[in-house]
């Protein structure tokens, strides 16, 4: 029975990618199409086509007034992203070759600086983590992700009260979360 679940499956994925290939052919300037494409690509783990398919549907949807349609692929495209930096063991070269070809000249992706600023944190580069975190916080000063590595930047360029505000903001958001109590506990113990 399971092998006949996944041998059903895997045919109707196959034919979803061949109705969404004849769709793209049939209209390539559709932003819907890619990005329910990438939506499929989503579902069985391709990450590089998720990337691709998204963000082709946020180049042509960006500005646009169907729907705000780039901020749903931004978000699918988003999750790829995370899964591929993940699999590059901190690679930064390579990471930072994936984010750079995740760019949109037409739309200001706040979590590819976010992605950006958090690989600068984890190699101790902090003051190109500062600035990429900060272009994220501009975009978007309710993400805990963001709150809480901007504040990371913060505290390690001496910015002690800032750190301290964010990191509160953060907690806000996610009041249990360890991490974010344990940096803060650190801040408070510093004389700032």
């Amino acid at each position: 029975k399971n092998n006949q679940d996944a041998t059903l499956k895997a045919s109707l994925y196959k034919q979803a990618e061949l109705v969404f290939d004849e769709q793209i052919a049939n209209h390539p300037y559709h932003a819907r199409i890619w990005m329910m494409k990438g939506y499929y690509h989503l579902q069985v783990q391709e990450w590089d086509s998720v990337i691709r398919c998204q963000k082709k549907a946020i180049e042509l949807g960006a500005g646009g007034l169907v729907n705000l349609i780039e901020y749903d692929a931004a978000d699918m495209m988003n999750s790829a992203l995370v899964q591929k930096v993940n699999k590059l063991n901190m690679d930064t070269t390579a990471i930072f070759s994936l984010l750079d070809s995740c760019e949109v000249s037409t739309f200001d992706n706040f979590k590819l600086h976010w992605l950006r600023g958090a690989i600068y944190n984890q190699v101790g580069d902090f003051d190109h983590g500062l600035e990429y975190l900060q272009r994220a916080y501009n975009l978007n000063t309710r993400d805990f992700e963001i709150l809480y590595q901007y504040s990371f930047a913060l505290s390690r360029n001496n910015r002690i009260s800032e750190a301290k505000k964010h990191l509160t903001s953060a907690l806000e958001i996610q009041p249990e979360n360890a991490a974010a109590k344990n940096l803060l506990q650190q801040l408070n113990s510093i004389q700032s």
